[in-house]
């Protein structure tokens, strides 16, 4: 009988399953009339889960990998044929954009590469120190009058017109007083410049850490018939760990509270 082989983990499958009885993937389906057919000899296609990374088999690397693998093993393929240390992660890139080192710790946490996660939000956090320290009187006047701002606007009879007016002059007035070195070193490297280096090592770092741990596992465990499974536990997704370098980031905010108010 005509076995089918799971593109996702290359387990082999009974004819006359549609899902993979290890990982739940879809398998394909076998044509009847090309299995009863004599069958041409072809050249096997390599897939990213019958090639070897520094000596873990792809479907190893799979199972570490777990939720999206998908869509990550042929990226660690492509940098395998091609022998690159680069290719694309888009989620590293907006969320660097968008949250700056803070965002780009998202990834990595959720990754379990705290170390390389923490060091990024640490980055984070020492730049919003230290832009605090260097305009702290630009951001002492645009606190302290802001909040007057908000105390006239409450009062009866209170010109709305005249108190956006007055806001946008507190604004430009901030803007002109900070320091721009800084701002921009925390602007520029904190939410362009770092975002797009680490969006195109991100990869690259991971199949190196997910190799050495997997080959950790195999050396401390050699006759182990649950090692796929302690594979499967080593890797995957720690979501929740993503609360570190956000709670880091809501500390940065509360640190720019706590000292103007």
């Amino acid at each position: 009988m005509a076995k089918k082989i799971c593109y996702q983990c290359s387990t082999e499958n009974e004819e006359h399953y549609s899902f993979c009885k290890y990982c739940g993937a879809p398998l394909p389906v076998v044509d009847r009339a090309e299995t009863n057919s004599v069958p041409t000899p072809q050249r096997p296609q390599a897939t990213p889960y019958d090639t070897e990374y520094d000596g873990v088999s792809g479907k190893e690397l799979a199972i570490y990998v777990g939720k999206n693998a998908d869509k990550i093993m042929p990226k660690f393929f492509a940098m395998q044929l091609t022998g690159k240390r680069t290719s694309f992660c888009a989620p590293v890139l907006w969320l660097g954009f968008f949250f700056g080192f803070f965002g780009m710790a998202f990834w990595f946490f959720a990754r379990k590469l705290y170390r390389l996660g923490l060091v990024l939000a640490l980055c984070g956090l020492i730049l919003a120190g230290a832009d605090i320290a260097v305009n702290y009187n630009a951001y002492h006047t645009l606190f302290t009058e802001t909040a007057q701002l908000f105390a006239a606007a409450v009062e009866p009879g209170a010109n709305p017109e005249l108190l956006i007016a007055d806001y946008s002059q507190l604004v430009e007035n901030f803007a002109a007083a900070i320091n721009p070195i800084v701002s921009n070193i925390n602007s520029y490297i904190g939410g362009i410049v770092m975002p797009i280096i680490m969006s195109f090592y991100a990869f690259d770092i991971y199949k190196t850490k997910a190799v050495r741990e997997i080959k950790r596992i195999k050396s401390a465990f050699p006759d182990d018939g649950l090692v796929l499974n302690r594979i499967n536990m080593a890797g995957g997704r720690a979501d929740a760990m993503v609360l570190i370098p956000l709670a880091l980031n809501i500390l940065s905010s509360m640190l720019i509270i706590v000292t103007f108010f």
